[in-house]
């Protein structure tokens, strides 16, 4: 979609809809922002019209509505989510990490690594900065933190890795039910393609039962299989292809990383996906 010229409105102005509004301004749109609270995107400059209320604007009466991630909207409500907004103009390959818990350690273990093997990489998303903030940025690749609410309605987000942690009770005020909140983040692997890498938690049953057609990976902390990421004793282990390609003994992990050895291997494994060195997965797990 082309938005120059066009009249947009933004609903929700925390960080992710303020992100969304300014990256519509340099796309040349004209930028309606709603939010139930006055004050919010008040650093937002005079090309943005402000506009708050009980109830937003018709949506209607704009050419497209942009929806910030915790914005309550009824099922059928025709809006593109930022994070597609934001997809649709990053140049760089996508890494994304879901699940209940240790997205934030995992993505920020994998930019690590990445940085550590040369690549020029930019970490946001649920964490921190928002994807629409991060198109601007020169980048190799975007690692990005994904929740429920960003990936429910994304339709043009694309990650070249996927990472599924687990599923757990948690927003069940959002989503309907636990069933509602998996299909939520099982948007993640349908968003892929068969050229694309899916990094699975083995020991989680609902990781193991998405369906994907990128090739799997998996990682588990009980068993060891032929491939993916796995404890051996106290070693962690990636074996590729046949062939050990990583060895790291758990003491000698960092002091943030020795507590999660299931997030450090996620992390590896789409860290390998998306071209980092064994050293730089190294050097990143030992600190």
């Amino acid at each position: 979609m082309t938005y120059a010229q066009r009249h947009i409105l933004v609903l929700g102005l925390g960080r992710s809809g303020c992100a969304a509004s300014r990256l519509l301004v340099r796309l040349g749109a004209r930028v309606t922002g709603y939010d139930r609270d006055p004050a919010c995107g008040a650093e937002l400059g005079p090309e943005v019209e402000r506009v708050s209320g009980a109830a937003p604007p018709d949506l209607a009466a704009f050419d497209a509505v942009v929806a910030s991630p915790g914005f309550p909207l009824p099922a059928d409500a025709d809006v593109i989510p930022e994070v597609d907004l934001a997809a649709a103009q990053l140049e760089a390959p996508l890494v994304g990490v879901t699940g209940t818990n240790g997205k934030s350690t995992t993505v920020e273990l994998i930019g690590d690594m990445l940085q550590r093997s040369g690549q020029r990489v930019a970490v946001g998303g649920n964490l921190g900065t928002p994807l629409s903030a991060l198109v601007e940025e020169t980048a190799d690749v975007v690692v990005a933190e994904l929740s429920s609410f960003q990936l429910e309605r994304a339709t043009r987000l694309h990650p070249s890795v996927a990472v599924l942690l687990n599923l757990a009770p948690d927003h069940l005020d959002r989503h309907a039910d636990l069933e509602a909140y998996g299909r939520a983040k099982s948007r993640l692997a349908a968003l892929q393609t068969e050229s694309d890498t899916l990094v699975v938690n083995l020991d989680d049953a609902w990781a193991r039962r998405v369906p994907a057609r990128a090739q799997r990976v998996g990682f588990t902390l009980d068993g060891v299989p032929d491939e993916g990421g796995f404890l051996d004793g106290k070693d962690l282990v990636v074996r590729e292809a046949g062939a050990e390609r990583l060895r790291i003994s758990r003491e000698a992990l960092g002091p943030g990383v020795r507590s999660w050895p299931a997030n450090a291997l996620a992390a590896a494994l789409a860290a390998f996906a998306a071209g980092a060195s064994v050293a730089g997965v190294r050097e990143a797990l030992e600190c």
